[in-house]
């Protein structure tokens, strides 16, 4: 949540596709908030706390759609983005909370889009030649997205106008990034997969004699 005091998260104990709130300062038990047979993935949480993005397979027509949760209230599910194609596997809310930046493939290859939240109004993309994980700059001036494994690019974004400009490369990270944040001071924090050699297995055999001589 924006004020850090509760974490939205998957936990498959009982199903493959409940979500769970949990208070940090540990007062009081985590809350079920989904529960479904197939998976639920939260992908963020509005600015306000009103509202909880996130994926659901839930409907076998489709391939992942895009579910908003109000988190007071009657806590009732509502679709937000449904195609027959992958819709929302990444997704964020913009820093006023009114718009949300998801992906799709619905152009035939995984693309950025943006759209108006809570609506109604049509979605705009945003990428041209594909683009992943994407995220809002801390002030909703920009939309992050990453283009590979390693490159990271922007666009800003005139919520007036719904227009974007063309993207920029902002930053190229030495391995594959398997997350990152923007940070109000511009720089960013990430999680990469360096590569790793991994050392040779070995098997010893009669182990028990040798523990046994030592």
């Amino acid at each position: 949540s924006a004020d850090g005091k509760r974490l939205y998260y998957a936990n498959d104990l009982k199903s493959e596709g409940d979500i769970y709130e949990k208070t940090l300062d540990g007062s009081a038990a985590d809350r079920l908030l989904v529960g479904a047979a197939d998976i639920q993935s939260p992908r963020d949480v509005s600015p306000d706390g009103r509202y909880l993005l996130y994926q659901s397979y839930e409907d076998q027509e489709t391939d992942g759609d895009l579910m908003v949760l109000p988190l007071i209230g009657q806590q009732k599910p509502a679709v937000f983005g449904k195609t027959p194609f992958r819709h929302g596997g990444s997704a964020r809310f913009s820093a006023d909370g009114r718009w949300v930046a998801y992906t799709s493939n619905e152009s035939g290859m995984l693309q950025v889009y943006v759209k108006p939240f809570p609506g109604p109004g049509p979605s705009r993309q945003v990428s041209s030649e594909g683009g992943g994980d994407v995220t809002w700059s801390p002030d909703g001036k920009r939309i992050y997205y990453a283009t590979d494994q390693t490159k990271v690019v922007a666009v800003s974004f005139d919520g007036a106008t719904t227009t974007t400009s063309e993207p920029s490369l902002v930053i190229e990270f030495p391995h594959p990034v398997e997350a990152y944040e923007p940070r109000p001071d511009g720089s960013f924090v990430a999680a990469l997969s360096p590569p790793e050699k991994w050392p040779p297995n070995r098997v010893i055999s009669d182990w028990t004699r040798l523990l046994n001589e030592k």
